[in-house]
């Protein structure tokens, strides 16, 4: 058995390629020296910013086609089963120290049934609330893969409690955030090219970064648009993002006549992500359902950005001090009016909340910081003493 810390660990990630989350967490244990695997049977193509397959080196991505490209029950089981002899072919020559599936879907279930320890899982919100409930055969497995993980990792208090309800003992369950990168989204000045580019000199810039999803709920905010360019017509709106709503959105806004003001950028990188919150002066969340904050939500606040949120997953743990009266129920866009609006005209305050919610991230949501915590949870599975 190993039993030094300077030794490396053998890690297989179970997760869509698609995944930002996997795509930096993978990179930077791979980075740190240790051997690490991505299985996935989903195509590299990230719904908000741009993941080509070569981006996850110096990581090892292996991709499993499926067999069947339709979705109906017989292609599910056909694909499963397929899934499931390719995923143990490929843990039985790795020979991995530990598996994390990240979800607790198909990924976790093929955790659970190559029967191989250690191996934890971190569920995303989404299909505890929803996929979880809707599907019995999903749910059985589901719960039973998370109830068998030697840990399951939880980015929220909301999720923890949830996992309480499905039975998780307490202590199986490690509290992670996914982490911010506080080197790339900063408070570097503004990119005058991207300033000059969409017209945003002496402008106040909202911007939102949400996928255009129902759950994201981004027609809120566009509903919100017309009260708040007549009370300030300076006003100018960034929507950063892609999702099955995106023809909707794009819709709203032409039946409101508000093509001037609202400006859709589609997926960016990472780099483009920071460069845009970094030209804005508000950030706003619309989201129905949220865990404990969005990853998001976390890079404005890490760029000193004012955050206007609905009331959903743990933010009202985050937005403090005055902030909490920025949190807004979800689909109202009367109040998001009033609120964008109130901001808008209370400089000193937009100002005391860059700092302190740079610092708060800072704080609690530094990358680095929280993958140092997991990295000692894996060290910890494998039985190592690490110091």
């Amino acid at each position: 058995m190993k039993t030094t810390p300077t030794e490396k660990v053998t890690i297989v990630f179970l997760g869509d390629a698609d995944t930002s989350h996997l795509l930096r967490w993978t990179r930077y244990f791979a980075a740190k020296g240790h051997e690490v695997h991505v299985i996935s049977w989903n195509p590299p193509v990230c719904k908000n910013f741009p993941i080509e397959a070569d981006q996850y080196k110096p990581a090892i991505l292996h991709s499993i086609n499926k067999v069947i490209k339709k979705s109906n029950f017989f292609a599910r089981i056909i694909n499963v089963v397929n899934i499931f002899f390719a995923t143990k072919k490929l843990i039985k020559q790795i020979k991995p120290d530990l598996i994390h599936a990240m979800s607790a879907g198909s990924y976790a279930w093929m955790a659970m049934l190559v029967n191989f320890h250690p191996y934890i899982v971190s569920p995303w919100w989404g299909e505890i609330i929803s996929g979880f409930k809707t599907d019995r055969i999903d749910r059985y497995l589901s719960t039973k893969s998370i109830l068998k993980a030697d840990l399951i990792h939880s980015d929220g208090y909301k999720l923890s409690d949830e996992l309480h309800k499905l039975g998780v003992d307490p202590q199986k369950i490690v509290f992670v955030t996914y982490g911010v990168n506080l080197d790339l989204f900063t408070f570097e000045k503004k990119n005058d090219r991207l300033l000059a580019k969409h017209n945003l000199a002496n402008k106040k810039v909202i911007i939102s970064t949400r996928l255009l999803t129902s759950i994201h709920g981004v027609d809120t905010l566009i509903r919100a648009i017309p009260a708040v360019i007549k009370a300030r017509p300076e006003a100018k709106f960034l929507i950063i993002g892609k999702g099955h709503e995106e023809e909707k959105c794009k819709n709203l806004v032409r039946d409101f006549g508000i093509q001037d003001s609202v400006i859709f950028l589609g997926s960016v990188t990472e780099t483009e992500m920071a460069d845009y919150l970094l030209l804005s002066d508000i950030y706003v969340s619309t989201s129905h359902y949220e865990c404990g904050i969005a990853a998001s939500t976390a890079e404005a606040m890490a760029c000193g950005l004012p955050v206007i949120n609905t009331d959903t997953g743990d933010i009202s743990s985050w937005l403090t001090n005055g902030q909490e009266n920025y949190i807004i129920p979800a689909g109202d866009e009367k109040i998001l009016v009033e609120k964008i609006i109130r901001l808008l005209s209370d400089e000193n305050e937009m100002t005391r909340y860059r700092q302190q919610n740079r610092s708060i991230i800072e704080e609690r949501n530094n990358f680095i910081v929280e993958m140092k915590k997991m990295e000692s949870i894996y060290y910890s599975l494998t039985s190592w003493q690490h110091n």
